[in-house]
């Protein structure tokens, strides 16, 4: 592991808190002022993510 991954890690509670979970969720917006200002279309639909840590 790079010492920046490390140190990101321990910023958020350190590796062992991270190992105890097997699954990550989140969900996301596509929308905002940014992609208006780039001239992208808007997508106020939520979509949700899951991952399982192998």
């Amino acid at each position: 592991m790079n010492e920046l991954l490390e140190k990101i890690i321990q910023a958020h509670g350190g590796f062992d808190l991270w190992s105890a979970h097997d699954k990550v969720e989140a969900t996301v917006v596509n929308g905002g002022g940014f992609f208006r200002f780039k001239g992208m279309p808007q997508d106020t639909l939520s979509r949700t993510f899951d991952s399982l840590a192998s």
